[in-house]
């Protein structure tokens, strides 16, 4: 198992060498409020980031999206098609083109020359065409194939339970076999159709451009006139498969889920222990991750341990909220602050990169300053808040799960 730290679509790695030091914060300071947001009567929603000098504009168009147990894995197929075509329409101008399914939204992504705003639109419109029945088994297929992958490694398991036994969706992203197995391609264009109305559509472009453009530009989307019923219906009994991944360790994960959705101690909680467990000895496997779950953050710890050994690993694990809390100084703090900052800043110096922060702040239901929020928190963090945090939590019960061979 190979931790990483996933927060805010950063990721950092928590068992590798130690990160870079953080370039300055004030050099890489961006505002996170919208110099122009429109929400007009029946959408898109759209909020601009100006960013001049840049050269470059950024396009994040998301859609809230909701699968039932029968559809699970169509939003997969979709971000597949759609992915496919945008790729080859951005390589002309050598573009960045992505489509990303989260728990919250289907996000399609574009990023180039601002000279050319209005090829990135059309970029984006095909993406967002309705998806070829002609691919659809081909995609499945592979849809299929990826699902089995993730269901007979514990990790891919691991996940799922936590996820879900901490409020996230049922439904797996990536989908389930039997849904696929029984999947046809009305079910993805039905999804299209509920899901892709301009009504729901949120936008966000960030970079150098002039907002009369910017709105005459988005003007040009594609976008269905309504998506009607936003929620998928009731499922039928296509459930899930049991999954049983074959294994020859123990593999374990314990979950505590933050009690306000951006609680800035639980990366610096997270960096603490990543720096415990690199100093730490043990013949097993053990990371620390912050995970976004239904719009909060969630701290994880989990390993992966062979018979001899996983007694040991099992006995680690509770402590290491322990090991955490009394490695806390103000020093400490502040150093892991400072460089978790300079990481998001870093982030967000790019057009690309601010639009996928604000726009995920947006998708969970926030503002978009609650990045500013975060990196404001993180100024002021103290090592009594630290330690208030990890008391609190080694005083809850932890979610729990457990793979044994």
């Amino acid at each position: 198992m190979i931790p990483t730290f996933l927060a805010l679509g950063l990721s950092l790695q928590l068992l590798g060498a130690p990160t870079q030091p953080a370039p300055p914060a004030d050099a890489l300071r961006a505002p996170f409020e919208a110099d122009l947001v429109v929400k007009p009567s029946g959408g898109p929603e759209t909020h601009v980031f100006l960013r001049p000098g840049s050269g470059t504009v950024a396009l994040r168009l998301s859609f809230p999206l909701a699968e039932s147990r029968d559809e699970a894995g169509a939003a997969q197929i979709l971000r597949a098609l759609a992915e496919t075509r945008m790729q080859g329409m951005a390589r002309r101008i050598a573009a960045q083109a992505r489509v990303v399914r989260t728990a919250e939204a289907l996000v399609y992504e574009v990023a180039g020359p601002a000279s050319e705003i209005d090829f990135l639109v059309w970029i984006l419109n095909e993406g967002l065409r309705q998806p070829e029945a002609d691919r659809f088994n081909q995609v499945r297929r592979d849809q299929v194939a990826e699902v089995l992958r993730r269901q007979e490694t514990p990790q891919g398991v691991l996940a799922h339970r936590i996820r879900e036994a901490a409020g996230g969706s049922p439904v797996p992203l990536l989908g389930s076999q039997v849904a696929l197995d029984r999947m046809h391609s009305g079910v993805v264009e039905d999804l299209w159709r509920r899901s892709h109305g301009r009504d729901r559509a949120r936008i966000v472009v960030v970079g150098d451009v002039d907002p009369e453009v910017v709105l005459a530009s988005v003007s040009d989307l594609k976008l269905l006139a309504s998506s009607g019923e936003a929620r998928p219906a009731v499922s039928s009994a296509a459930g899930q498969p049991t999954m049983r991944p074959e294994v020859i360790r123990h593999w374990v994960a314990e979950a505590w889920t933050m009690d306000r959705p951006r609680d800035a101690r639980a990366l610096v909680a997270v960096a603490l222990l990543g720096e415990r467990l690199r100093s730490g000895g043990g013949d097993y496997e053990l990371g620390a991750e912050v995970w976004d779950i239904a719009g909060r953050w969630t701290l994880v710890i989990s390993g992966a341990a062979y018979p001899r050994t996983h007694q040991a690993m099992r006995t680690r694990i509770p402590a290491l909220l322990g090991e955490a809390l009394s490695a806390v100084s103000e020093d400490a703090v502040r150093t892991q602050s400072a460089r978790i900052r300079g990481d998001i800043l870093l982030q967000a110096s790019t057009p690309w990169g601010l639009a996928d922060l604000v726009g995920q702040a947006m998708d969970a239901g926030l503002e978009s300053r609650s990045v500013q929020m975060v990196l404001d928190e993180l100024t002021r963090m103290e090592a009594d808040d630290v330690r208030s945090l990890l008391s609190g939590l080694g005083s809850r019960t932890p979610l729990r799960q457990e793979i044994r061979p």
